[in-house]
């Protein structure tokens, strides 16, 4: 087997997709609190130092995000819900982010199909825990109703 962290491994001149792994990450602070307004001042922040967010990845990375294939060119900055061509994709709900997991073809190469489905399952308990929650807007719309 061999392993390259190459931009484009097969060459600038072929017409290919070339993507390669994706930097995902969530806060505390993001999870718990979150809202628009936290999220649209994060994307901003991002937008003001992407420079030096993708001199982190490494060099010739201008030949793969060329603004084709379903990548953002190297000196744009975009953010969408379910946006593939964007900067940062946002799934449009938690399934949404467990069925692009799950049917990540490039995750199941790079982690192995055992720890694909390991966190999916985990992700598949919280959902289901999280679904049964009753929410303090649930709690005051049901006790209006009585």
């Amino acid at each position: 087997m061999t392993i390259t962290l190459y931009a484009k491994p097969l060459g600038a001149d072929l017409d290919w997709n070339g993507s390669g792994m994706h930097t995902n990450f969530s806060t505390k602070y993001m999870r718990e609190t979150g809202g628009k307004e936290y999220f649209e001042a994060l994307m901003a922040a991002f937008a003001k130092n992407l420079d030096e967010h993708i001199a982190v990845y490494g060099p010739d990375n201008h030949l793969r995000l060329t603004g084709l294939h379903e990548t953002q060119s190297i000196d744009k900055f975009s953010y969408g819900i379910a946006d593939r061509g964007s900067s940062v994709r946002v799934p449009h709900t938690l399934h949404d982010a467990l069925d692009l997991w799950e049917k990540s073809e490039l995750a199941r190469e790079a982690f192995g199909a055992e720890v694909v489905e390991h966190y999916a399952n985990y992700a598949r308990v919280e959902l289901t825990a999280y679904e049964a929650a009753v929410t303090d807007w649930e709690l005051r719309r049901g006790f209006e109703r009585l």
